[in-house]
């Protein structure tokens, strides 16, 4: 029986210099900490395709909570929802494909807060023994504190930037209704609308 762990980009931030440490405790308690190739250009890729075929503003779904939130607000008509899966999604697929091959094997994927931790788990109803837990969730089960804060995320907004020339930027949960609003139905104003639900990015999530 092997145990995966794949800790989040924010909590391994979330540790800076002192993460070597983490990972020798974590070790030594039987885990397997593993990764793989960043998943950015394959889901990059597939939001490519999309507003290609579409005339509409399309929304970025990386940040489930933030459909969510628009969605209980009615505001997503008139918009394009592609229902990409997020990047962690993806990379949770990999990792499995990859090392889950026998029986007992198991893979734990850490997410940075509850809302893509259930969402997550959600999609990945159909793969065989993969759990997922906040960062906060798993370390305190082993008896170990998460550090609990991190001044700036390793995933900001800008993740479209370099892939289309007309970018609408938006987090925090404010900033997201006030602007769609204002946005509204008009015409096709932007190629993609960037939304983190956590202000300024996934380092201001509860599962941290």
């Amino acid at each position: 029986m092997a145990k995966y762990l794949w800790v989040n980009p924010v909590a391994e931030k979330m540790y800076g210099d002192q993460f070597p440490a983490m990972k020798e405790k974590l070790e030594k308690l039987g885990y397997r900490l593993v990764g793989c190739e960043p998943q950015l250009e394959y889901v990059k890729q597939q939001y490519k395709e999309v507003v290609n075929k579409t005339e509409q503003t399309v929304l970025d779904c990386r940040c489930p909570e933030s459909i969510v939130l628009l969605e209980k607000n009615g505001l997503t008509e008139g918009f394009h929802v592609p229902r990409i899966e997020p990047i962690l999604v993806r990379t949770s697929r990999v990792l499995h494909e990859r090392y889950v091959k026998e029986k007992e094997d198991i893979l734990i994927i850490t997410c940075p807060c509850t809302q893509l931790r259930d969402f997550t788990a959600k999609k990945l109803q159909g793969l065989k023994n993969v759990t997922c837990y906040t960062w906060k969730e798993f370390i305190e089960g082993e008896q170990m504190n998460s550090l609990g804060h991190i001044e700036e995320s390793p995933i900001p907004l800008g993740f479209f930037d370099d892939t289309f020339e007309k970018v609408a930027r938006l987090s925090s949960e404010e900033e997201i209704l006030s602007e769609i609003t204002s946005i509204g139905k008009k015409e096709k104003t932007y190629d993609i609308i960037e939304m983190l639900y956590c202000k300024d990015g996934c380092n201001n999530g509860n599962g941290i």
